[in-house]
């Protein structure tokens, strides 16, 4: 691929089982900057997945590796090992993924997640408490974990990765906390998510072709709101503006076209010249391999893997009934 900005090699190949289930993949790509032949660098990454062999589709181990050249960092962290273990009890409950540990509650949601194994003495009520505030807006407190001294004392908060989640009756997602976000959700009356708010940001979400973003950043002015096009169901160019409108032409000049491969991810993103603004390029299962933004790039545009959305937050992607981790492949 051709642009203003440089030129782009980039190819993939897969390989199947008997029952078509990937079990390999292997990627590699070239970018030139304009006039100069001298690549800027070169990526090669390689995923092998083994599955179950009782035919239930449950992933084995996931092997990840990615050389580039000369060294530089151009996406996700691609080199990982990760070997899966499942409940006895039910056919698909994942209980640990390499070195992070899962917790669920009685309908099966993940209510707990974090590296390094649980305690004994933990069960599955005593990850979070749980406050409703008003219909569909609820609170949970810090999802840090205590560790102990040699005398037994709680000294303090550890630093692994742990993060909860609440779940309402409906079985929405209506919290994530961890050590860098807490974050809740609220529904429409449709299911569809209608708020997205943390200590210092909020989302609200009109429909799918507007919603109104606040942060410290853009709160001086009422935030900033985005207007998505759509081609039937295919998003095809989201518009961004000031909500007070007091920036004469901001819209036209903030115009974001998707151009998609035929899973509908954004793989390329050009502004309203036709210039190259961003780039991306997937693993299999939404994982980054390449995320290029030009020099000008200051706007977070979340709609990425699939065209789906992706919370900063929690770096999964919203699908409306579930979400889906990429770097460990599951729902």
């Amino acid at each position: 691929m051709d642009t203003l900005s440089g030129k782009y090699k980039t190819d993939q190949s897969y390989e199947y089982d008997d029952l078509y289930q990937l079990i390999h993949v292997t990627g590699n790509t070239e970018y030139y900057p304009a006039i100069s032949s001298v690549p800027d660098y070169k990526s090669t990454y390689t995923q092998d997945f083994v599955f179950d062999d009782k035919g239930l589709g449950n992933m084995m181990s996931k092997v990840s590796k990615e050389t580039v050249s000369p060294l530089k960092v151009i996406g996700d962290n691609l080199n990982y090992n990760i070997g899966y273990v499942y409940d006895e009890n039910y056919a698909h409950r994942l209980v640990q993924a390499g070195n992070r540990y899962y917790k669920y509650d009685a309908n099966g949601n993940i209510i707990c997640e974090q590296d390094g194994s649980f305690d004994d003495s933990e069960n599955d009520v005593s990850y979070y408490k749980v406050e409703q505030h008003s219909e569909d807006v609820y609170s949970t407190d810090n999802g840090w974990g205590l560790f102990k001294d040699e005398s037994g004392e709680g000294r303090g908060q550890t630093h692994r990765y742990r993060r909860t989640y609440t779940w309402n009756s409906r079985n929405q997602l209506v919290s994530s906390v961890d050590s860098n976000y807490s974050t809740s959700y609220v529904y429409g009356q449709d299911g569809q998510r209608s708020n997205k708010y943390t200590q210092g940001s909020e989302t609200l979400y009109f429909n799918k072709m507007w919603t109104l973003h606040t942060d410290n950043g853009n709160s001086v002015y009422g935030g900033q709101y985005a207007k998505n096009v759509y081609l039937g169901e295919t998003r095809i160019v989201t518009k961004l503006a000031r909500a007070d409108q007091k920036t004469a032409h901001e819209e036209m000049y903030k115009q974001y076209y998707y151009h998609s491969d035929h899973l509908g991810s954004a793989t390329m993103i050009t502004d309203w010249e036709g210039k190259e603004y961003q780039r991306i390029e997937y693993t299999p299962y939404g994982g980054t391999w390449v995320e290029k933004t030009n020099n000008s790039g200051s706007e977070f545009l979340p709609y990425k893997f699939t065209g789906k959305e992706v919370d900063q937050e929690t770096g999964l992607y919203y699908y409306g009934a579930r979400y889906l981790d990429p770097k460990y492949s599951m729902w």
